[in-house]
């Protein structure tokens, strides 16, 4: 949003640009780029600590499955004593084609009919 209402104050303050004999619109269209360049690294930069971030905890679980108070690695599940249930397939009904009749009985084709 940041850079959305930072575009939005350079599309209101670019008018001024033409009384100084400068091209407005290319004015904008080059901080806009630039702008856009700073948002990329703004966003890469997030990206790569929120990554080395969850990088850290991964580790930090691990060695603490590992270790329990016996020494042994434990690791128990929230679905242990549950029984998996299978979901059952889903079956499609016998479809009406958009050139086939309409089921309502009109006569028309069911993309002229129903099929809208």
């Amino acid at each position: 949003t940041d850079h959305i209402d930072t575009m939005d104050q350079l599309r209101q303050g670019i008018h001024s640009r033409s009384y100084a004999q400068q091209n407005p619109l290319r004015d904008y269209q080059n901080e806009g780029h630039e702008l856009f360049d700073i948002m990329m690294q703004n966003i890469e930069e997030d990206t790569c600590k929120f990554i080395l971030k969850s990088v850290v905890q991964v580790e930090d679980n691990i060695e603490r499955e590992k270790t329990t108070e016996f020494g042994e690695a434990k690791h128990v599940s929230a679905e242990d004593g549950k029984e998996k249930v299978k979901p059952k397939p889903i079956v499609k009904g016998d479809q009406v084609g958009r050139n086939d009749d309409c089921p309502c009985g009109s006569g028309k084709k069911f993309k002229n009919c129903h099929g809208k």
